[in-house]
């Protein structure tokens, strides 16, 4: 069963990658998606470990460190539903975060492969 939400499709946004092209030029860019997905290598180990061993506060961290980078590329939609991650590992049970902490890994690992796609076929270096 495809548990992703319709606005899934909808979490790369090409206009946030064209502003950080402008901000930070297209090296600079390149570099920054690179981090973001060198991160998420991380933080895939980690929210898996975080469910497995109830650790609401490192599921939080990681929740707070993907928003971030979410609301950096305009991913508003996602970065949202990880501030409702995000609080709500503090307020309930761990293990019932686990589906929402689950969908959260994969829109944010589709989204970078989307961004650095994006990037090879236009003559960006960020394919990985």
């Amino acid at each position: 069963m495809n548990t992703t939400s319709p606005a899934a499709a909808n979490d790369y946004n090409e206009a946030a990658l064209t502003e950080l092209i402008e901000t930070y030029g297209e090296e600079g860019a390149d570099e920054l998606i690179d981090a973001f997905k060198l991160d998420l290598q991380e933080i895939l180990r980690a929210v898996p470990n975080s469910l497995a061993s109830g650790d609401a506060v490192s599921l939080r961290r990681q929740a707070h460190t993907i928003k971030g980078s979410c609301l950096m590329l305009k991913a508003t939609q996602l970065a949202a539903e990880c501030e409702v991650l995000e609080q709500s590992a503090m307020q309930q049970p761990i293990e019932r975060l686990a589906a929402a902490a689950t969908q959260m890994l994969e829109r944010y690992a589709r989204l970078l492969d989307a961004l650095a796609q994006h990037r090879a076929s236009s003559g960006g270096a960020g394919s990985g």
